[in-house]
């Protein structure tokens, strides 16, 4: 059984434009024009969580559970801001101004081949503050606005 592996080496990018819709399949992704983003400290996370609702019937111990709605990972991406100024950088800081409503396709490319695909809204742009010590870094918001795909792009 082959271990987990670290992400070290992973590459995320952001779509070089907002996205109407998840592509639907891997010819869709692969012609995206994906802009890889320098620095990254930590990529956001992908899935969902599910709404449980319970209903409380008088005769019975236990509550009646059913799945409610469900919502896209609501995650964090945090890079290290390049002084000289990164394609992929500006990408993220133009995608989540206020003004853009559009969805974006990120990925991440591992170091075996795979690529994930998730298409969602990027938010905030919040520079860091701290000491003589901290790095200089941004956090953008990432919700998913659809199921991440996983595949290996065609040689």
């Amino acid at each position: 059984m082959a271990g987990a592996k670290l992400k070290k080496g992973d590459i995320l990018a952001i779509s070089d434009s907002a996205q109407a819709a998840m592509p639907a399949d891997n010819a869709a992704f692969e012609l995206l024009t994906m802009i890889p983003v320098s620095n990254v400290v930590t990529a956001p996370s992908f899935g969902y969580t599910t709404n449980v609702q319970r209903h409380n019937y008088l005769d019975t111990v236990l509550t009646n559970p059913e799945k409610g709605f469900s919502d896209g990972a609501d995650s964090q991406i945090v890079y290290g801001i390049d002084p000289d100024g990164d394609a992929g950088q500006t990408q993220m800081v133009a995608a989540s101004s206020p003004s853009d409503t559009g969805k974006y396709v990120i990925s991440i490319t591992r170091l075996d081949g795979t690529v994930t695909y998730a298409w969602g809204l990027i938010s905030s742009a919040e520079a860091t503050g701290g000491g003589g010590e901290d790095f200089n870094e941004r956090t953008h918001n990432f919700v998913q606005a659809a199921l991440e795909v996983t595949y290996t792009p065609t040689p």
